[in-house]
């Protein structure tokens, strides 16, 4: 059985993700590089969801010099793989 996460459980991600980057934690380039692949057309609530919860997970493991957010193509590729998986 799969479990669906929550509004609350996709809104903490991405709004601790938000609180990063107005802190400053989080470059404008890679905020927007961020921006772009969460809402790519055709993203679905669940992918922006797992974006925003790895993303948000790697900056409180790894601290946030050590996060770098793959480039526009590299989401899309990683995307589609999963898609086909």
């Amino acid at each position: 059985m799969v479990v669906q996460p929550t509004f609350a459980q996709r809104s903490t991600a991405m709004m601790a993700l938000l609180r990063q980057y107005l802190a400053g934690r989080i470059a404008d380039t890679a905020w927007n590089d961020f921006m772009h692949a969460f809402d790519t057309k055709g993203r679905t609530q669940d992918e922006q969801h797992a974006l925003a919860a790895y993303f948000s997970d790697a900056m409180t493991d790894l601290g946030e010099h050590a996060i770098k957010i793959p480039k526009r193509d590299e989401v899309e590729a990683l995307m589609t793989a999963i898609r086909l998986a």
